[in-house]
């Protein structure tokens, strides 16, 4: 496939943000201790703090960390991709195999294994397809349950960390729309959604505006917030190379303390997100040999839940300090597993294989045209 002429040049992205390892490492493992709580019953005992009345939770501080982070990055994938096709491609190929094998993990392994119900039944009941279907197409929602499965775990759900997914396809959908009509450069409507999705958490916050309608199994509320953090790092991409790191990171340490201050946390939503980026472009040995030993964040958010509910149904971790203990020494094990054996290595094959395919289309065109004149 040729290049279209919509897509924009690459931007002169030359600043490395090697610092984005370690906090998506951080905020993975934050909501892995999360879930320790949810996941032994212990949800009301969970760490949580409020700003004015909206309360703040350490999973949710992950999750936003995840979407700024991720807004940054797949606005930066955009200018960088050749095509539109190059960019989806890439997109398909860091998310969906790790996926995959998870939902199947999920449906082939641990459901026939943790069912009360014979294995017969099991792959006799609709539903357990229908987790399959939906949790790898996502455009529709999220499926929690499997038939039978972790019934008798304090959360049925078999795993709840996939409930952001869907958020992030959309993430994707928008960024492209926005460099098609060559709006991540010029930039008016991407800082026209932004503002519009800040502001519509604020009037969520102040109770002017009802946002608990669902689409698609997504709530506005949660809907609003992660878009506003994705849309926050696409602006922040577009000044990658001319950010003044120290002084992004402190602008944001002073808007979340100013939140605290004045009770509303709007300006805390976008400090995090200064304080993210900020930090991102630190660098140092540790830093560097983190880096290189690869991004297990993704792999532990994806097969966490499911290795607590394990752990939680055969006694090992009932407590959250146990499952504490217990699950991030292994979501760690797997995040890095996921990243060797199923990431990278299906980025890789899906990329290049998509190359060729590109290049060979583009020889076919060209041998068309010849052969017409």
């Amino acid at each position: 496939m040729d290049a279209p002429a919509h897509v924009e040049a690459p931007a002169a992205h030359n600043r490395h943000y090697g610092g984005f390892a370690p906090i998506r490492l951080v905020a993975a493992l934050g909501v892995v201790y999360a879930h320790s709580y949810d996941l032994t019953g212990n949800r009301r005992h969970k760490p949580t703090f409020s700003i004015g009345h909206q309360e703040i939770r350490l999973g949710r501080i992950g999750v936003d960390i995840f979407f700024v982070i991720s807004g940054f990055l797949i606005a930066t994938s955009w200018q960088r991709s050749q095509s539109a096709r190059d960019y989806a491609v890439k997109r398909f190929a860091r998310v969906w195999p790790a996926l995959t094998c998870v939902v199947l993990l999920s449906v082939v392994v641990i459901g026939p294994i943790a069912t009360e119900l014979t294995v017969a039944q099991y792959f006799g009941r609709g539903a357990t397809f229908d987790y399959a279907w939906h949790n790898l197409t996502m455009f529709f929602g999220i499926r929690h349950d499997l038939p039978g499965v972790f019934s008798s775990a304090a959360q049925g759900s078999v795993n709840g960390s996939l409930w952001t997914l869907p958020y992030e396809l959309w993430g994707y959908v928008v960024i492209a729309l926005l460099g098609t009509i060559r709006q991540l450069r010029q930039g008016p409507l991407l800082y026209g959604l932004l503002a519009t999705t800040l502001g519509l958490f604020q009037l969520s916050y102040n109770g002017t505006i009802m946002l608990d309608s669902r689409v698609f199994g997504m709530s506005g509320r949660d809907g609003v917030e992660l878009a506003a953090m994705f849309l926050f790092g696409a602006v922040l991409s577009r000044w990658s190379d001319r950010l003044n790191l120290r002084h992004l990171f402190a602008s944001g340490v002073l808007l979340i303390f100013a939140a605290f201050v004045i009770g509303t946390p709007t300006p805390y939503l976008v400090g995090l997100g200064c304080a993210v980026i900020g930090a991102g472009g630190l660098h140092g040995s540790a830093i560097q040999t983190l880096d290189r030993l690869g991004d297990p964040s993704y792999g532990i958010y994806l097969f966490s839940y499911p290795i607590q509910q394990i752990l939680y149904i055969n006694n090992v971790a009932r407590s959250p300090a146990a499952m504490v203990l217990w699950s991030f020494g292994l979501a760690v094990a797997v995040g890095y597993c996921s990243w060797h054996a199923i990431e990278q290595p299906g980025l890789r094959l899906i990329t290049r294989h998509a190359r060729r395919s590109g290049s060979a289309s583009a020889l076919a065109s060209a041998s068309r045209r010849a052969t017409a004149r």
